[in-house]
């Protein structure tokens, strides 16, 4: 009885803890996607956009909805783009083809291609968890909104 009761103890001592810090990490302020939330809207009102999103958080722009070929993740894809943030900073001219399977590409790209057919062009404004993340490569830095202005050239299936 006496090990039953400091079990229960025990217990309640780390659901108690668990719960401080889950509050303790809410006061602290937004969240990233929030953060990036807020970054986006600022982004679109600055620039006059007519902004569409879908329910994970990619806004996206189509200026040219191209034809009927549209990519799936698994197409095999080329395209011409530039990659900058919404300061306007470039950190991709995108001077060379692209040429990859879209499901080798980041989220954002993943969701936001198939929304245009082939010859089509798209702005896509991506929060950070469908970009890079944590993740700070050569050209972008970690949980950063980034934008990308995409034209689709082929689709291969």
């Amino acid at each position: 009885m006496l090990i039953r009761n400091g079990l229960i103890l025990i217990m309640s001592f780390i659901l108690l803890m668990g719960v401080n810090s889950c509050k303790k990490e809410e006061e602290e302020g937004p969240s990233q996607q929030e953060i990036d939330q807020q970054i986006i809207e600022d982004y679109i009102e600055a620039e006059g956009l007519d902004a569409l999103n879908t329910e994970s958080g990619l806004h996206y722009v189509i200026h040219n909805e191209g034809d009927d070929n549209h990519p799936t993740v698994a197409s095999y894809i080329e395209a011409v783009y530039k990659g900058y943030y919404p300061d306007g900073v470039v950190f991709d001219d995108g001077s060379q083809l692209m040429s990859e399977f879209l499901y080798k590409l980041i989220l954002g790209w993943q969701e936001g291609l198939p929304l245009i057919g082939e010859g089509g062009e798209i702005q896509l404004i991506i929060p950070s968890h469908l970009a890079y993340g944590v993740i700070e490569i050569d050209t972008a830095t970690s949980y950063s909104v980034i934008i990308f202005d995409v034209e689709l050239l082929q689709v291969y299936d």
